[in-house]
């Protein structure tokens, strides 16, 4: 078994490069998002939200569980990762196929005509990330984030200024489609130019026999996951007008970015990890509880200051045209909050070899979750929040109380783990509101006001951080060193 210090080292370099790799696939995604934001209808924006409903389930279907059992099996054969390579590129093929042949239907009954061309070009990512799966998945295997971080960074980099050209020469939703399929394919690029592996012409189906159970396990539960985060869009865009529609999924962008790049530096990283030490269960907890900590460290600041300044930040960044979605936005900020502990969670439980009772929670709240959101949304788009809101607390804290069992730690210390930083949050948003109900006495810009009350914030989570002497500070010092040396070495 590896050393546990050895693995906290590579953990930290890799979370440096995930961190990078990160921030700057977010920055790309911001610029891109709010021109064609700006250039854009909601009604627009709607359109691009129903595309997302079907390339996220294609991933999940295309991915067919193997990636985690890549990384999962400890010994794999020559033989073994060929054979998987291939199967994600047929399933690929497969759903291309259905794809192609049923958008128009798609488009009929989202009475939305452009989708039918949208949805087909969309489908050629598919057999892209299907390539991109098996060389991903082994350099994630062996923790090299370094190399991974490499191809996204270029990838997220030419992908964004190939959509800035053509959203700035006015194509419209195409900037967006020709954007992210520049940006898979420099990824998939970057994946074989950094691994060692090389396609093959192997292939045994017996050979990944004692793979399917688990791999088809988390195919079902990527599956139900991806359809379930995808289903208000399609409930939203049946029930209500694309314009509603838009509104409703660029409130929850914002969000969605955050929580990507929380999962980019600490979420990619622990599946592996935890697989290393998976056979010791107090190894396992320990690595378990820093991994809450660093997320509950870095998710509960920004989402509190996301929500504290929507409305500005609405205004200033996508025009009075949206102010529509700020409702929306203070909603998402409060349910994706939980996502990343949830996936936290579900990833242990794959670890101890728990992938059924994983799949039996995910689909008995997603089931939950529809129903909720049939029964309520004809009262109004907000009640499809609500209800995601309420199964996300549950799914959450029935995971801890799984999780208890596991490996005996009690579901308040688990939420122990956090208490400190929600408290840090909410002083964040105290100081937040105070300072907005000061500054609206005064005749300062929107701009400068928002600047003012960001920094506020900012500012009293690292003093806090640094008054309770929380660890997680020493990871400011490392990437601040980290970043500095890469701009050195540039210049």
């Amino acid at each position: 078994m590896e050393n546990i210090s050895d693995l906290k080292s590579k953990a930290i370099n890799g979370s440096l490069w995930s961190m990078l790799e990160q921030f700057s696939m977010l920055f790309v995604q911001f610029i891109v998002g709010v021109i064609l934001a700006r250039l854009l209808s909601p009604g627009d924006y709607g359109l691009l939200a129903l595309t997302m409903v079907f390339s996220g389930v294609s991933a999940a279907i295309t991915d067919g569980g193997f990636e985690k059992s890549l990384i999962h099996k400890k010994d794999l054969s020559s033989v073994q990762i060929n054979t998987i390579f291939f199967i994600n590129i047929v399933l690929g093929m497969v759903m291309v196929f259905v794809i192609i042949l049923f958008a128009p239907m798609v488009a009929i009954f989202f009475n939305a005509p452009k989708l039918t061309m949208v949805l087909r070009i969309m489908s050629i990512g598919i057999i892209i990330n299907a390539a991109g799966q098996t060389p991903s998945a082994l350099l994630r295997k062996h923790l090299a984030f370094k190399k991974i971080s490499y191809s996204h960074i270029f990838g997220s980099v030419l992908g964004g200024i190939v959509g800035i050209i053509l959203a700035m020469s006015g194509s419209g939703v195409w900037a967006l489609v020709i954007s992210t399929l520049t940006s898979q394919l420099i990824m998939l690029l970057g994946y074989l130019y950094c691994s060692s592996w090389r396609p093959k012409l192997e292939f045994s189906y017996s050979s990944i026999k004692s793979m399917l159970s688990f791999g088809l396990t988390i195919l079902f539960s990527s599956i139900v996951f991806f359809v379930i985060q995808q289903f208000n869009n399609m409930a939203v865009g049946r029930y209500y007008n694309k314009t509603q529609l838009g509104l409703f999924h660029r409130g929850s962008r914002l969000p969605e970015l955050i929580t990507s790049v929380v999962e980019g530096v600490v979420l990619k990283m622990a599946f592996p990890v935890f697989s290393k030490v998976q056979d010791n269960n107090d190894q396992l907890s320990e690595v378990l509880k820093k991994t809450i900590q660093i997320l509950a460290f870095i998710t509960f600041p920004l989402m509190t200051i996301l929500f504290s300044n929507a409305r500005d930040l609405t205004i200033i960044l996508f025009t009075k045209k949206w102010e529509g979605s700020i409702i929306f936005l203070e909603f998402f900020c409060i349910v994706k909050l939980f996502y990343p502990f949830i996936i936290i969670y579900k990833e242990v439980l794959l670890v101890k070899g728990q992938a059924a009772l994983s799949s039996k929670i995910l689909v008995g709240f997603s089931i939950l979750e529809i129903i909720c959101v049939l029964a309520f949304i004809s009262h109004g788009v907000i009640y499809v929040i609500i209800s995601s809101l309420i199964m996300a607390v549950f799914q959450y804290l029935t995971y801890l109380w799984f999780f208890s069992k596991k490996i005996n730690i009690s579901v308040i210390d688990q939420l122990g783990w956090i208490g400190k930083y929600v408290f840090a949050a909410f002083l964040v948003f105290l100081v937040t509101v105070i300072t907005d109900k000061v500054l609206s006495f005064s005749q300062i810009s929107l701009l400068l006001k928002l600047l003012i009350k960001l920094l506020a914030g900012v500012q009293v989570y690292i003093l806090f951080a640094f008054v309770l002497k929380m660890k997680e500070t020493v990871y400011i010092k490392n990437v601040t060193q980290f970043l500095t040396k890469g701009i050195n070495a540039a210049l």
